[in-house]
């Protein structure tokens, strides 16, 4: 019983030292906030979309569907934080069309081409509303398509269609 006391006494005086937090190593799965911040992803192309939730999938025939289960986002997001990313011109023709929607209405759209290269935009939506607050109409700002090469990683669009094909 002694050795357990001290065991219990051992961790805590440990998480007290290395100024973890330990609420945050028990709580699982990642909230979404912290999964789009991850260094690595900011560093390549995240273009500070900082809640994103919603992801519409679109393919080359323009199947379209969208989903909010934030695991099918944490998958497909996973699949790119692999990468890393030097800027190029358009290389191929275009593939299968992710696009991220966060609260605030901003769109990150994610082309993954035939040849393997990805083209990244983003798109921000001001909604213009009556009295009765409805949407009379829509306005939205459309940033420039940005090409990317892989120079590191592997995007295996296989594995991101097993991913897609999930989503009900």
């Amino acid at each position: 019983m002694k050795k357990i006391q001290i065991f219990i006494l051992g961790i805590a005086f440990y998480f007290l030292i290395s100024n973890i937090n330990f609420v945050d190593i028990l709580s699982r799965p990642k909230p979404m906030e912290e999964i789009v911040q991850e260094e690595y992803f900011e560093k390549s192309y995240k273009n500070e979309f900082d809640s994103l939730f919603v992801l519409n999938y679109r393919d080359p025939i323009h199947t379209n569907i969208s989903t909010s289960d934030y695991k099918i986002i944490e998958e497909l997001l996973d699949e790119l934080y692999k990468l890393e990313l030097d800027k190029t011109e358009r290389t191929g023709s275009y593939g299968i069309e992710l696009w991220f929607r966060n609260e605030q209405g901003e769109r990150m759209m994610v082309h993954i081409m035939k040849d393997g290269n990805i083209a990244i935009r983003t798109k921000t939506y001001d909604y213009i509303k009556d009295e009765e607050n409805k949407v009379i109409k829509h306005e939205y700002t459309d940033s420039e398509r940005k090409y990317y090469k892989i120079t590191s990683g592997d995007l295996d669009i296989e594995d991101i269609q097993k991913i897609i094909d999930k989503i009900e």
